[in-house]
């Protein structure tokens, strides 16, 4: 197993979190406190981080069990 081999927390998992952070950061600040625009500033580079996980993924292959979760 990979996770094994990394530990239980690496560094993907760090970015993912520091992304998941930014975006909470954004999105209180778009629903919650409108006028904070710094909330707002300090979200924005979630969405450029998570396109970086996406891209540094090893496997671009869509598993069967996770399109019949979608459908079903």
């Amino acid at each position: 197993n990979k996770l094994k081999a990394y530990g239980p927390f690496n560094t993907h998992d760090a970015l993912k979190l520091l992304a998941l952070t930014l975006m909470v950061i954004d999105h209180l600040g778009a629903f919650l406190f409108p006028e904070a625009t710094w909330m707002r500033i300090i979200g924005r580079p979630a969405m450029p981080i998570f396109l970086f996980l996406v891209g540094y993924s090893e496997s671009y292959r869509i598993r069967r069990d996770l399109v019949i979760a979608i459908i079903a």
